[in-house]
């Protein structure tokens, strides 16, 4: 085993012949070699001496916990920035001074995750920005740039107008218009960063027929997942950064998922399975009956008792998401009613909401959850100025004990409360979005996709810190399209299918089959599955 690995003090080329004579590479000449790539910002190394090679019509997986240096990495590769120090070669020439421009007129496509799109412009003008179709006189041919863009998507079979304005589409359709863009005119690598985040796994399967399609075109693909699963599924050859450095590079035949996560975070970690509670005493904390809102949601009822973990599962625009924000007011309510501690509420407003003892972490953790430029201890006292004021002022030395316990509670790094938000790695973000809202004590959490990109280590700690809040008592409502997730975390898990409940979970028994086929509306075959 230790033939395959490449670490630190290996050339990339050498690195490359090794994978070679395993059979895990063609051996013709490297489309991308990058050998001893540095990067420092301020206070951080990002990237030292890293070397790896990407081979023609291979898919390379990169890997690695969240700060580990993979974005970085993308930005070196893609022209966004330079590196300190270190070269690439790419068809074994050498790259000087690599822009984002050069790095497009050579074929390389990066699709990052939550690609950013102009929300006012159309699918199509976005997919074709500045190569737009023209007709005489300089105009744009919009029929041909609106067929170009539908020929685009049409392998993915998303129901994406090209006409539709970005800005009404969800999240993962915009997603999908990024990767539809990336692979037209002349591709050479494309570069994906956690591109299945938002999508079902129907979409997932599309995108990894695409993939192989055009890895059999010669087409290098370099793939970056906190999802092991698809590692193996989808890859060729898997890289893991640690700390900014290569601690493996190794054929996927040659390594295990165990293998994998000792190489990310330095040890071991154990996914147990929660046992289902099946306790049904006392009054519920949330009670939702026949709820009701326009346009997703029709006529949803569960509940959710104290000390319990209930998962909202489904397919992507199922109406989970849309189900939570009326529960928590921040979506009008046209039918139904919301009851906390037996009482029915009448609140309209996430403000009112959280007078009556609730919290929600929204999906989208950047855009709706924190405030970026602000520090650690800026974004926690943000909901908590009633417990950190005193005459009208925030006592900073409140606020910033608050900020030191839940960074020594939830393990945030670095851990400094002065932080800005913006410098940490996805995990940490999405910890403090958490801690903002423990820090209130609510009798009800309702967290929304709680680790969408974010790696294994931060994963375990999130799913601790829910555990260790619902065994104080806590009500915990939880969003997830990941299904080992949900059948790890739940008690019981709430199937929801077209914006109605069709099905409850035992968590402790239910299966991934069970769940896929109430979500889809497919029969289940109880001997098939046994």
């Amino acid at each position: 085993m230790t033939s395959d690995l490449i670490g630190n003090g290996q050339t990339a080329q050498n690195g490359y012949e090794a994978a070679a004579v395993q059979g895990a590479g063609p051996p013709e000449t490297p489309l991308l070699t990058i050998e001893g790539i540095c990067k420092s910002f301020p206070g951080v190394q990002a990237l030292g001496d890293v070397s790896l090679v990407i081979a023609p019509g291979q898919v390379h997986a990169i890997v690695g916990e969240n700060g580990a240096g993979k974005s970085t990495l993308v930005q070196v590769i893609s022209g966004a920035i330079s590196p300190d120090s270190g070269r690439l070669l790419f068809d074994g020439d050498e790259l000087h001074g690599l822009s984002r421009q050069e790095a497009t007129r050579l074929g390389i496509r990066p699709v990052y995750q939550q690609d950013v799109m102009a929300e006012n412009l159309s699918v199509a003008e976005c997919m074709f920005f500045g190569k737009q179709p023209k007709r005489s006189f300089g105009r744009i041919n919009w029929l041909q740039m609106n067929q170009w863009a539908a020929s685009a998507l049409e392998p993915f079979h998303a129901d994406i107008r090209p006409s539709a304005k970005v800005g009404s589409l969800s999240l993962a359709q915009r997603e999908i218009a990024s990767m539809a863009s990336a692979i037209t005119g002349s591709l050479r690598l494309l570069i994906l960063d956690e591109p299945t985040s938002l999508l079902t796994r129907s979409d997932t399967e599309r995108l990894f027929e695409i993939i192989r399609r055009l890895t059999q075109k010669g087409v290098a693909v370099l793939y970056i997942t906190h999802r092991l699963a698809e590692v193996f599924e989808i890859a060729d050859r898997v890289t893991v950064l640690k700390d900014g450095r290569v601690s493996g590079s190794r054929p996927i035949a040659k390594v295990s998922p165990a293998e994998l996560i000792r190489l990310m975070v330095g040890r071991d970690l154990s996914f147990e399975r929660k046992p289902g509670s099946t306790s049904t005493d006392g009054i519920p904390v949330l009670d939702v009956r026949n709820l009701c809102s326009s346009p997703r949601v029709h006529d949803v009822s569960f509940d959710v008792r104290r000390g319990e973990i209930v998962c909202l599962a489904g397919l992507v625009g199922a109406g989970r998401t849309e189900t939570c924000e009326a529960i928590f007011g921040a979506r009008p309510r046209n039918g139904g009613s919301v009851w906390i501690n037996g009482t029915p509420s009448d609140h309209h407003s996430p403000a009112e909401a959280i007078e009556r003892g609730m919290a929600m972490v929204p999906e989208d953790r950047l855009q709706s959850g924190l405030i970026p430029r602000m520090t650690i201890v800026q974004n926690l006292a943000v909901c908590n100025l009633d417990q950190l004021s005193k005459l009208g002022l925030v006592v900073n030395s409140r606020a910033r004990r608050l900020a030191e316990t839940y960074i020594r509670e939830l393990r945030i790094s670095p851990p400094d409360p002065s932080r800005r938000v913006a410098e940490l790695s996805g995990g940490n973000q999405q910890k403090v979005l958490l801690a903002k809202w423990l820090a209130r004590k609510p009798e009800l959490l309702i967290i929304d996709e709680p680790t969408r990109g974010v790696d294994v280590g931060a994963r375990e700690d999130l799913h601790r810190i829910l555990r260790e809040s619902a065994s104080q008592g806590a009500a915990i409502l939880v969003v997830s399209s990941d299904l080992p997730e949900v059948l790890s975390l739940a008690d019981r898990i709430i199937v929801i299918r077209e914006g109605r409940n069709v099905g409850m979970l035992n968590g402790a028994d239910a299966t991934e089959e069970e769940v896929i086929c109430l979500a889809s509306g497919e029969p289940y075959n109880v001997q098939g599955a046994a």
